[in-house]
């Protein structure tokens, strides 16, 4: 938003304001949302993979070390 901008929302009355407002919490609350969907859905699905990869790593090296045969 530009100096222009805001002095614009500024010289609006208090209803135009208030109407400015509603309509910048909707975009934000709508952004929260795309971002709540989308990307946190394959940030946990990346972290699964990385918890499951750590995993076999920590069976191999105690297997390695303990003499441990897994297979």
């Amino acid at each position: 938003m530009s100096a222009s901008d805001i002095d614009e929302v500024l010289s609006r009355d208090t209803e135009g304001k208030l109407n400015w407002l509603v309509g910048e919490v909707t975009e934000i609350k709508q952004d929260v949302l795309v971002i709540k969907n989308n990307h946190l859905t394959h940030i946990e699905s990346d972290m699964n993979l990385i918890k499951k990869v750590l995993g076999g790593v920590v069976v191999f090296l105690i297997a390695a070390f303990t003499g441990i045969q897994v297979m």
